[in-house]
């Protein structure tokens, strides 16, 4: 901290100069002026900061030596986004240069993504690639920005990882990275002399967007929304971020499905239609990406593919608040699906579309959509057949550990009257 406050200060002096009486004459005014003028609430804040640098790497080198003897297990928190495609931050760091560590987690990341029959059960599975990424990491004779990075993989596997009491804490991994945000803050402010005058230089660190991005998400799935929709509020630039924005969508969704339990569905659908607007922003904003790292740019499809099951979620949302099928959203949602489906067969064709349970819990939420707007227009025989293309997907989403919310199951009660409604307008049975 000594070294933050004074270097540029006496470089400032002594550089080229040989230390005369009044060399140190100066250097013993500016020390004066930094006694006087700096509050001792901020020397204590850099002290406390320090000492919490030291526990957090005190915390990473607990974790370190426990997840190695621990199993996975997919966390998907508290709120309703349960995609694995875009439910956890994924995009920390995309913008630094290529660097073994972080390929190798970006790595384990993407082939997490692709399971979700993991959530809710543990997997030792993925132990070798943890231990791999790991091994990798070291706390002696690294840089900050090393150390930093080394931090956010171990709070992200803490994350989605069961330690030994089989138990993550969001909440505590929230304060771990709130607290490395304010190290950071105070990090990027040094005093400089320019002429004779102490001034405060804000130094500018690229990585306090990323701890801010991680924070968009996690207070999220914790339900804390005001404090998420904050981080945008504070920040002009990041209005024009694809994954802050991505981040503030899902967040006024979540909230919109937390009016709909309270009853409100004025804000819910004000809420659906706001998310929604920011969905599609980041989704644009993804198209105009240009990255060079491939397993980055599959993560990135993976961000896109999760948008658009949200962006359809609303559309579905906003058709059942109004207790109406709104034709222009569900001919909308049918050519977004689409779309997922083509990007998957083309972009991601290692995954099988009926492996991923939200997705297919969309569509057949579109489905009873499309077959319930068949059977209001008297077109009972097309509304059976649309019905009986979910069959596959109902046996998906019965058998899914993450869709277990009462929510979820509703669909396949919806479907099974409609189809005898189908039946009986038929005179079959």
């Amino acid at each position: 901290d000594s070294y933050t406050y004074y270097d540029n200060l006496f470089k400032s002096v002594l550089t080229d100069e040989k230390v005369s009486k009044d060399n140190l004459l100066k250097i013993k005014n500016i020390i004066e002026k930094i006694d006087n003028n700096i509050p001792d609430k901020l020397l204590t804040d850099k002290l406390s900061s320090k000492l919490k640098l030291n526990q957090v790497l005190s915390l990473s080198q607990k974790l370190n030596d426990s997840i190695k003897s621990s199993t996975i297990i997919i966390n998907t928190g508290d709120d309703i986004i349960k995609n694995t495609f875009h439910h956890l931050p994924y995009l920390v760091f995309y913008r630094l240069k290529e660097d073994q560590t972080i390929n190798d987690f970006y790595e384990f990341l993407d082939s997490l993504s692709n399971k979700s029959e993991l959530i809710g059960n543990s997997s030792e599975k993925y132990k070798k690639e943890i231990d791999n990424i790991l091994d990798n990491i070291s706390y002696k004779k690294l840089t900050l920005s090393k150390q930093i990075i080394d931090f956010t993989i171990l709070t992200f596997l803490n994350l989605v990882t069961e330690t030994l009491n089989k138990h993550t804490n969001e909440n505590e991994l929230i304060e771990l990275v709130e607290s490395q945000i304010r190290i950071l803050q105070n990090i990027k402010t040094s005093l400089k002399n320019e002429n004779g005058k102490i001034k405060v230089v804000k130094n500018d660190d690229k990585h306090i967007d990323d701890f801010n991005y991680m924070l968009l998400w996690l207070y999220r799935r914790t339900k804390q929304f005001d404090l998420s929709k904050k981080i945008i509020d504070r920040n002009d630039a990041y209005i024009n971020s694809p994954r802050f924005i991505h981040g503030l969508g899902l967040t006024i969704h979540s909230e919109s499905y937390s009016y709909i339990d309270s009853n409100d569905n004025k804000s819910a659908l004000a809420g659906f239609n706001k998310s929604k607007e920011f969905l599609m922003k980041s989704f644009e904003l993804y198209e105009e990406l240009k990255l060079e790292n491939s397993i980055l740019k599959k993560l990135i499809v993976k961000q896109k593919i999760g948008v658009i099951n949200t962006i359809i979620d609303a559309n579905l949302r906003i058709c059942e608040l109004k207790n109406k099928v709104i034709v222009e959203l569900i001919s909308e949602s049918r050519e977004y699906l689409n779309v997922i489906k083509n990007k998957i067969e083309r972009e991601l064709p290692e995954i099988n579309y009926l492996s991923l349970e939200t997705i297919n819990h969309t569509e057949s939420e579109l489905e009873y959509n499309e077959a319930l707007h068949l059977y209001n227009s008297g077109d009972y025989i097309n509304s059976v057949i649309k019905l009986n293309y979910t069959v596959d997907r109902l046996k998906i989403v019965s058998n899914s550990k993450t869709l277990i919310e009462e929510r979820f199951r509703k669909i396949e009660n919806k479907i099974n009257e409609l189809r005898y409604n189908n039946l009986i307008a038929l005179d079959i049975i």
